[in-house]
Order: structure tokens, then C-alpha cells, then sequence
């Protein structure tokens, strides 16, 4: 049975197709109509008006060429690194970029939507592609763009791309702002960001400020976030890495944040192997993979990497002065704690060049519209209340200046571990109270709590089964931040007042809903 894989351009696929084989030989599978696929009008029903293949040797390198139809890409003989390049002005992944590995010994089959560019480096002295095409090859309906356009920036691996063999036709197609003129006030250089867990509050807010032609996300349990995102399971992939590198390879970002994680404190304090999948293993992987592609990564933990046992907002000896600083001592209390304890340490080992972000209390539209302001807001609105601990202190982080202030730091070369939180500390009580006066909705019914220890964290709903101890005074310190970044993050009452007069743009839930 066929495998498929969607790509970062709308309706382009990689494809794994049959092999059946014995001492004698094979018989591969080439081309299927019944493959299902989302093209706008599918590869089913669809004829296939010709057949053509080409011959290529090593270190020839064609493209980028568009068709009005679609084709079907595969490789008879040899070995290619197969790139599309989306040149549909009106696709919601204009001018992203995908690359596929092709070869005899792992038979694939690239499909290439109407319109997107398609080329590819020949890795091989006998070269054979195989095109099945959904139209018939006429010259002068062909739009053709550059290779190395400077605007597109594909990155092509620069070694190969300067010793290639490319024909006086490709090397002076024209340039993109030449074909698609409204790319004309683009600058060179633009650089793809791969986002794991697009569907989250943090991966959404990031999606967000990238825009959808700079950046690719990622989902897993829940439907595509938004056009180009590709599936990928950041749990199978901690025990089988290979799933990281098919993805990289896919992609070839420029920088990856790793938003995705089991966030769940007392999920994790009860399926502890399942946190050091995703908070450490899966994310080790994601960074090894990156580091063979040369992206910067960027990884997201959380201030219960500490214990919250300082005595004062202002013990100093426990590196606590206004919230934790970034050297502060290690002491996770819980399973969530450690896993991304470890997280870290991994990351780091393998790429000091990452770049660790330690986060709280983050709240912000999202799509799924479950994080504590989205319950509050509920819970205040039917007039059924809330409990909330007020002994556990944190600092309240918006979404969309935690994304800013990420962005800023990658864009300054930042490395090593830095703290990204709202600028207030305070307890879960005061934010609820806090965010319900943004709201203007009647305070009276949260009640502040004193925390269990052992007890689930559930904010009032019933919850038999053991909790994780929580640090209590936490609240991370964006001193070091802030000397590096011009971004300042906005106040409780400020975010509330941003995300009311500017709802996400990707179809976040609203608030009450």
C-alpha cells in the first residue's frame, strides 16, 4: 500500500510506492490513480496525457519550471535532490519551498501541483527521471524562474550549487519579481522557520509572526493549523529519530522552535516515561537533525526547572532577586520539571548554539482554547466560578510578545538559556482576578486556594488521582533579556486589551467560547 507524506506546498505529496521483489529482481509501482490527494482536483479521474522521462549526469542541476498540470515525478536510475518551489500567487504557500531525496534504492514519487516550480540536483552520473504528466509538454506554456533567485533564497547545499552544471536556459530564466511582479518589493535573503506544534498557543503565536510564506508548522493529534503545515509525531519520533531527519529534509528551515511538549503537569507525574518522550527525547532528536541541515534551534522549558522554595522575592542566594535569573541552582520538584531539565541539557550537548527559553503562565489566543484564561473566562461567564491557588507565584507571559521576543533573540545571535516571561510577578489568584477586571467580568466567584500537596491542579473541577508538587514561588527574571532585546513584554492588562482588539488570525477560539 502506498505511504504519503503532504509537503510544505498546498496539494504536493512525496509518495512511497510498492516494491515487490525477490532473487530475480523488482517490479516497482511508478504512478496510481486511486492514491487519494488534495490537489483542488485530485490525481484520481484525471488523465495522464503524457509520459516522459529524462537523462541527466552527476551535478546537473535543472529549474525552477512550471506547468499548467500536474506531474508525477520518480526516479528510474540514479539519485536526485528533488526541490518544488510554490509560484501560485494566490496558494497559501506562495514562494515556500520543499526538497525531497530520490533514488533507485528508495523509490519515491514527488507530485507536482499546477503552477509550482519544480528542479533538482542530479547526484548521480546516470540519472533517468520518469514524469507522468496530467498534460502534454508545450515550450511556450511553460513560466520558468531562476534557480539561485536571490529573493527566493532556496538553499540549495551551497557545494553542489556552485560546481553544477546548469543550461544557458536556466541560468538566465527570469528572475522572480520578473514572472510574479508582485514580489517586486520583497528583499533577498528571506529565510524559512520550522514551527513543531503550529497548533499550539506558543507555535500558533509564532506562525502568526512569521506569516505563512516564512514560516512551516508542524501538528500531530489535532487537524492542520493552516495551509502548508505538515504532520509530524514528535513521541513516535523520539524512538525512531528518523522521522526528525525525514522532516528537516523536507523542509531545510533556517531556524526550528520546538513548542511542541507534554505540558501537562500532573499528566507527566503520572505517564513519566511519556514526558521524557516529548520533553527530552523527542526534542533531542528535532535538534540532531537540525544540526546535519545547519538550523538554529530554539527549544521552550519552563521555570519548574527550579523548586520556588525561595524564602523572599528578594533572596538573592537563591538567584531569586524579582524572579529566577538563568544561572540560578537546578532543583526540579516534579516529573514535568526534570524531563525538560533534561530537555535542556540534551540540546545543549549536542548544539550549544541552541538557543533554551524558559517560559510560564503562558496565556493568548489559540486554537484549541484551553489554556487558564480561556477557562476563566468560561467559568466566569456562566457564573459557575473558579478555585485558584494563591501561593504559587509566576509570571503571566502573553503568547504574541513571548513569539516577538523569540524572534528578536534569534535575530541577534542570541545562545545559551534566557528567560522570556511578563514583566509582573504574581500569583495564579491576583492574574485570575487581574484578567477578569480586563474582561469586565465579575471577579467575585474565583477564590483564592491554598495548593495541596499531592493534589491534582484542576481549578476546582474533581480530581481523585495523584498530583505533581509544585513550586510555589516562581517568576522568571528578563533582566538578561532585556538588555538584549528591544521588544518589551506587555502587561496583564495590556495583553488582555491586544488580544480583544486584535483576534488571531489563523481561527483562535474567542474568548468565552
Amino acid at each position: 500500500m502506498a505511504q504519503r507524506w503532504p509537503l510544505p506546498i498546498q496539494g504536493a505529496y512525496y509518495i512511497l510506492l510498492p516494491r515487490y521483489g525477490d532473487e530475480r529482481g523488482y517490479m516497482q509501482e511508478s504512478f496510481r490513480t486511486d492514491t487519494k490527494l488534495d490537489l483542488g482536483d485530485t490525481v484520481e479521474g484525471q488523465p495522464s496525457h503524457q509520459i516522459a522521462w529524462s537523462k541527466s549526469c552527476k551535478g546537473v542541476l535543472r529549474g525552477f519550471h512550471t506547468s499548467p498540470y500536474y506531474k508525477a515525478v520518480s526516479i528510474l536510475s540514479g539519485s536526485i535532490l528533488d526541490v518544488l518551489v510554490d509560484l501560485r500567487p494566490h496558494s497559501p504557500t506562495y514562494l515556500k519551498y520543499a526538497f525531497m531525496n530520490l533514488s533507485e534504492e528508495e523509490p519515491g514519487e514527488v507530485i507536482v501541483p499546477p503552477g509550482v516550480g519544480h528542479g533538482f540536483l542530479s547526484r548521480s552520473d546516470d540519472t533517468r527521471m520518469l514524469y507522468v504528466q496530467g498534460g502534454v509538454y508545450k515550450p511556450e506554456q511553460e513560466v520558468n524562474v531562476r534557480w539561485n533567485d536571490a529573493v527566493l533564497n532556496v538553499p540549495w547545499p551551497k557545494e553542489e550549487a556552485d560546481a553544477a552544471l546548469v543550461s544557458a536556459k536556466d541560468s538566465t530564466s527570469a528572475l522572480l519579481s520578473e514572472a510574479r511582479p508582485d514580489t517586486a518589493t520583497l528583499k533577498p535573503g528571506r529565510r524559512i522557520s520550522l514551527v513543531i506544534g503550529a497548533s499550539g498557543q506558543v507555535g500558533g503565536a509564532l506562525c502568526e509572526l512569521l506569516t505563512d510564506a516564512r514560516c512551516v508548522g508542524t501538528y500531530c493529534a489535532n487537524a492542520a493549523p493552516r495551509p502548508g503545515c505538515v504532520p509530524f509525531d514528535m513521541d513516535a519520533a523520539a524512538d525512531n529519530p528518523k522521522l526528525a531527519e525525514q522532516l528537516l529534509s523536507f523542509v531545510r528551515p533556517a531556524v526550528v522552535y520546538i513548542c511542541a511538549g507534554f505540558t501537562w503537569v500532573d499528566g507527566c507525574e503520572r505517564d513519566v516515561e511519556k514526558a521524557q518522550r516529548l520533553n527530552h527525547r523527542g526534542p533531542l532528536a528535532v535538534a540532531q537533525a537540525a544540526k546535519v541541515y545547519g538550523a538554529k534551534v530554539v527549544f521552550y522549558s519552563t521555570d519548574y526547572v527550579f523548586d520556588g522554595r525561595a524564602a523572599s522575592m528578594t533572596d538573592d542566594a537563591a538567584g531569586y532577586a524579582n524572579g529566577y535569573v538563568e544561572t540560578a541552582p537546578l532543583n526540579p520538584l516534579n516529573v514535568y520539571g526534570k524531563s525538560k531539565v533534561d530537555g535542556e541539557t540534551a540540546i545543549l550537548q549536542c548544539d550549544p548554539s541552541a538557543l533554551i527559553l524558559r517560559t510560564t503562565v503562558v496565556y493568548g489566543p489559540e486554537m484549541q482554547g484551553k489554556n487558564f484564561v480561556y477557562q476563566l473566562a468560561r467559568r466566569l461567564a456562566d457564573a459557575s466560578g473558579m478555585s485558584v491557588p494563591n501561593d504559587q507565584v509566576g509570571s503571566p507571559t502573553y503568547n504574541r510578545d513571548l513569539a516577538a521576543i523569540s524572534a528578536e533573540l534569534v535575530e541577534k545571535g542570541a545562545t545559551g538559556i534566557y528567560n522570556v516571561v511578563g514583566e509582573e510577578i504574581m500569583d495564579r489568584y491576583a492574574f485570575a482576578v487581574e484578567v477578569a477586571s480586563a474582561l469586565g467580568l465579575d471577579s467575585s466567584t474565583v477564590k483564592g486556594t491554598e495548593t495541596v500537596a499531592g493534589a491534582a491542579q484542576t481549578f476546582g473541577k474533581a480530581d481523585a488521582q495523584v498530583g505533581a508538587e509544585r513550586p510555589l514561588r516562581c517568576g522568571l527574571s528578563m533582566e538578561k533579556t532585556l538588555a538584549v532585546v528591544s521588544h518589551r513584554p506587555r502587561s496583564v492588562r495590556d495583553a488582555i486589551a491586544h488580544w480583544k482588539a486584535t483576534p488571531f488570525a489563523a481561527g483562535a477560539k474567542e474568548l468565552g467560547s
